[in-house]
C-alpha cells in the first residue's frame, strides 16, 4: 500500500529528507546506500539491489539523500518545485512525485 507522507518545496541543495519512521524498516539508515532512479514519472528511492545500474547515494545523518541532477531534470524538479513523498510499504521504498497544481494532489 502506498500512502502520502508529506508535500513540501524542493530546496537548492538537491537533498530530499526522508521520513525517519521508515528509514530503518527499509534498510536506509544513515551511512547506508540508497538506490535512486526515475520510473514512470517519479523518483524511486530504496535500498539497492546488487548489482544495480541505477544511481547510488549515501543516506545522510539527517536521513536525507541527494537527488542526482539528471534525475531532477527528468522529473522537472527545480528549486521551489513542490514535491510529495509517498511511502510504498509493500515494496519498501519511497516515491517522489511532483505536486499536481491543477488537482492539488500527486
Amino acid at each position: 500500500m502506498t500512502k502520502l507522507y508529506k508535500c513540501k518545496d524542493f530546496n537548492k541543495t538537491g537533498y530530499v529528507k526522508l521520513p525517519r519512521r521508515w528509514l530503518d524498516e527499509f534498510d536506509l539508515k544513515p551511512g547506508n546506500q540508497a538506490e535512486i532512479f526515475y520510473y514512470d514519472g517519479s523518483i524511486i528511492i530504496k535500498s539497492p539491489d546488487n548489482p544495480t545500474v541505477h544511481n547510488i547515494r549515501m543516506v545522510s545523518e539527517k536521513g536525507a539523500v541527494l537527488i542526482p541532477k539528471e534525475i531532477q531534470n527528468l522529473i522537472g524538479l527545480s528549486p521551489l518545485s513542490e514535491y510529495c513523498i509517498l511511502v510504498d510499504e509493500d515494496h519498501e521504498r519511497f516515491v517522489i512525485t511532483i505536486f499536481d497544481e491543477k488537482g492539488g494532489n500527486p
